[in-house]
């Protein structure tokens, strides 16, 4: 699957270190690049904590996992991802997450001088949609990028991360396709 996924050009979301092995092995074998995001796990503050995927941001394993992604020339990081869990009843967890991934995303621009694309919050959270829609900076726009879904809704957001423009994205309920999106 992974070959597959590097021949036809995806872009591949990493859960663990044997996945950005194999990765490596097939873009050297192949002499091709490939776009890549990670999966982080985190504490939140909520409990259980999902830890199952990803690399423990908490641990120092997500920077290890990014810094051999980009010492590697063969591999572009183009995003952060986590799921902190299904049926979140809070939005301080997501605030949390965020905030990790932000911290992130600017040790990337410090330490490397590159960018991510996006910063996507997973899903579970489901009246995100109603309580960013009483924020009165948002509004709801149609974007158009290649792995989006039919609609998004897009809110404007600088004090996120003021190095420069992205994209944060929240799927709000696992029944649902659309994804929420926020510039930062």
């Amino acid at each position: 699957a992974i070959t597959k996924a590097i021949r036809e050009g995806g872009k591949i979301h990493i859960d663990h270190f044997d996945e950005l092995y194999r990765i490596v092995e097939v873009t050297d074998t192949l002499d091709v690049k490939v776009d890549v995001a990670i999966r982080v796990n985190m504490d939140v503050g909520v409990y259980p904590q999902w830890d199952r995927f990803g690399f423990n941001y908490d641990n120092g394993e997500a920077w290890q996992a990014i810094k051999r992604i980009m010492t590697n020339k063969r591999l572009k990081l183009v995003g952060l991802h986590t799921h902190i869990g299904t049926y979140m009843m809070t939005a301080e967890a997501y605030r949390v997450a965020a905030t990790k991934l932000s911290t992130l995303a600017k040790s990337i621009h410090d330490e490397f001088g590159a960018m991510v694309d996006y910063i996507d919050l997973g899903g579970g959270f489901a009246d995100l949609i109603d309580k960013l829609l009483q924020h009165p900076g948002c509004k709801t726009q149609r974007v158009e990028p290649a792995e989006a879904h039919d609609s998004q809704l897009q809110c404007h957001r600088p004090k996120v991360v003021k190095a420069r423009r992205g994209i944060l994205r929240n799927q709000p309920d696992p029944r649902q396709a659309d994804k929420v999106a926020m510039d930062f």
